[in-house]
């Protein structure tokens, strides 16, 4: 009896330990879509800048057997819980078929390379208001056409739509996507290092002025060399912007298709400073680079997934589009846009510039 008293008393310190264990796990969430490529979009744009100053990306393309990021972030998408493809020429096609879909709706063009995720909505008890961006991995839904993919329904009206989410993000190419430079040395407005690092920085979107105020200075301090001041021959500051698009998709039941209806996007807004200058301890010159996210701005109803699906699908009763929209973006130096990047136009098939 005090044996098997003995070999309870041990199981029960067991589950005991256990339980904690168990608990955190379940409570453990999974990083949303927006979360995993907003990482992507951070270390694209450095493997970039390293490669644009003559240094070898972790990520290059020529890295033998090992994954390009974008084969990263599709593991990663996909370990989520999402379904998560990336588009290149090699597989435009293919892909296209699969997904019943018209890649050209979406601006995809054959020769770009792209990250597209599909996913549903969470229809479990936990699933968030139907005014909120889904935060978790859904639970798919599939339809009873064969589609096959993940889909959800939404009924409008009393009449009953089939509907996926199609997340689109430009992947690595010849621009990535969209970085523009400008030489604060050669400013009109300013003469000298101080007086560039004092210049001021704000945003501005189609949308309105975004929260941020800030200097180059505040972004540039923690490098800045320590001892006398440097002969500088180059300080350029230079910005990335990266949209990302979640369309809409209806399913069109008279030829088993996939139609863009509607959709909403958030531009990520980022910053790289480079500064070259002479260094007397050495006798060279040298570089000093820093840089990090500046803010993100997320289209008028990006968050209102209601209106977003109203208006997609009175979109599909009158066979046409509507895209919340961030038509473009502004980096401004003391009140002076001196970066411009401007969304793509679905129809025309191209990428921003």
């Amino acid at each position: 009896m005090k044996k098997k008293m003995i070999a309870l008393m041990l199981i029960f310190a067991m589950l005991v330990s256990l339980s904690p264990a168990v608990a955190a796990d379940e409570n453990v969430s999974q990083p949303t879509i927006e979360e995993i490529l907003n990482g992507y979009h951070e270390k694209a744009f450095a493997a970039h800048i390293t490669e644009e100053n003559g240094g070898a990306s972790t990520y290059s393309r020529s890295a033998g057997s090992e994954k390009t990021l974008e084969e990263e972030t599709v593991d990663e998408l996909t370990a989520a819980g999402y379904e998560a493809y990336h588009v290149t020429g090699d597989n435009y096609e293919e892909l296209e078929a699969s997904l019943k879909t018209d890649f050209a709706s979406m601006g995809l063009n054959p020769e770009g390379s792209y990250i597209v995720v599909i996913s549903g909505e969470d229809n479990s008890e936990n699933a968030p208001s139907s005014n909120a961006r889904v935060v978790d991995p859904p639970h798919y839904d599939y339809g009873d056409e064969g589609v096959g993919h993940p889909t959800f329904s939404y009924t409008f009206d009393d009449k009953t739509y089939t509907m996926r989410y199609v997340t689109v993000t430009a992947a690595q190419n010849s621009n990535l996507g969209m970085t523009s430079g400008v030489e604060l040395l050669d400013s009109e407005s300013t003469g000298d290092m101080f007086d560039s690092l004092n210049l001021s920085i704000t945003l501005l979107s189609s949308i309105g002025m975004l929260p941020y105020t800030g200097t180059i200075y505040s972004l540039f301090s923690a490098i800045i060399p320590d001892g006398p001041t440097p002969v500088s021959e180059s300080l350029t500051f230079r910005g990335a912007s990266n949209w990302t698009t979640t369309y809409i998709q209806i399913y069109n039941t008279s030829d088993q298709s996939w139609k863009l209806r509607g959709g909403s996007e958030y531009v990520v807004m980022q910053y790289f400073i480079n500064h070259t200058y002479y260094d007397s301890s050495t006798n060279r010159y040298v570089q000093d680079n820093t840089s990090g996210s500046l803010a993100t701005e997320y289209s008028m109803y990006y968050y209102d997934i209601t209106t977003l699906k109203n208006m997609a699908v009175l979109a599909c009763e009158n066979n046409a589009i509507f895209i919340d929209k961030v038509e473009y973006v502004q980096y401004l130096l003391d009140g002076e846009p001196v970066i411009t990047h401007s969304r793509w136009q679905e129809y025309l098939s191209y990428e921003p510039a």
